[in-house]
């Protein structure tokens, strides 16, 4: 498989270890203090970041070997994470427009492979290209689930024309919460994988989709109300829009904790510093729980004009 290039890094935060890397052809790098440029080979180390790394131009085939050892004379056990990068014209690019989704609303996950990368002797339809769902526990800080999608490219799975390298299928999410997809394509000798978060949104809260506004001298006390099925911790966004513009002029976010049922809510927003004009205000309302994640779009619900 032709490489364009190879990025090979170690990432050592709570100790001290010297990297060298081996080439298929038994040619070794070793560590150096300063980046170096040899026979198409890029290093640099640095003790500020705990990090060293390599990056192999036109990197040739075969088997390479990622040599770590400590050197800081430490005891304890230390965390040491290794990852390659490959740049390579056959590749798989998941869709990462997946956001924002509701709980039960079917959706389609698209994964699209360079076909013209493929070589002739790997048909196109002997890919099998799939998308591993890891989703969110039902109580926050329990392990993640993971499901198996396969996707297809046969125009009948809402992927477009058929054999055109688009693969597809319809994923119904059962939990709100931050969902990763990581789409991969194996084939004969070959393997390929993105991935890409995405957040599912709760219908168990909602912002009203009006709110009132009292202008004072440097800022907008913005009340509005929000209704939710349990309590739990949340947070309002507003932002602010000249009103034929699309330029956030200003903005704040308030951490809350709410309880169930209805309730109205007040936020102070800072407006000292934009110029006069015409404005609309915005409201998002994001439940906190386990990670940030918004419950709906932007909506907004006021305009105002400042003298």
């Amino acid at each position: 498989d032709e490489n364009k290039s190879a990025r090979f890094i170690a990432y050592y935060p709570n100790g001290k270890i010297d990297f060298s890397l081996v080439a298929p052809d038994g040619k070794k790098f070793a560590p150096q203090a300063l980046p170096r440029d040899e026979n198409g080979v890029l290093s640099l180390s640095t003790d500020i970041a705990s990090f060293s790394g390599y990056v192999v131009r036109d990197a040739p085939v075969g088997e390479w070997q990622m040599i770590l050892t400590r050197t800081d004379q430490g005891r304890a056990a230390i965390d040491v994470s290794t990852y390659v990068e490959l740049d390579s014209p056959l590749h798989v690019e998941l869709d990462s427009n997946l956001t924002p989704w509701r709980v039960g609303e079917p959706q389609t996950i698209l994964a699209r492979v360079n076909l013209n990368a493929m070589p002739p002797s790997e048909p196109a339809r002997a890919a099998r290209v799939t998308a591993r769902i890891a989703q969110p526990a039902s109580q926050p800080g329990a392990p993640f689930t993971f499901s198996e999608l396969e996707l297809f490219d046969d125009g009948k799975h809402n992927d477009g024309k058929t054999d055109d390298g688009v693969y597809g299928n319809t994923f119904v999410p059962a939990r709100e919460g931050w969902h990763l997809a990581t789409a991969q394509v194996l084939g004969s000798y070959f393997a390929r994988e993105q991935a890409s978060a995405f957040s599912i949104m709760a219908d168990d809260a909602k912002l009203a989709p009006h709110a009132t506004i009292e202008k004072r001298a440097d800022e907008l006390l913005i009340q509005t109300n929000i209704e939710t099925a349990r309590a739990g911790k949340y947070a309002l966004y507003a932002e602010i829009k000249p009103l034929h513009a699309d330029q956030i002029v200003a903005r704040a976010f308030m951490p809350m904790r709410l309880d169930g049922g209805s309730q109205s809510v007040s936020m102070p927003l800072a407006i000292h510093h934009i110029p006069p004009g015409a404005y609309a205000v915005s409201l998002r309302l994001y439940n906190l729980e386990g990670a940030a994640f918004g419950l709906a779009p932007a909506v907004r619900v006021a305009t105002f004009t400042r003298p």
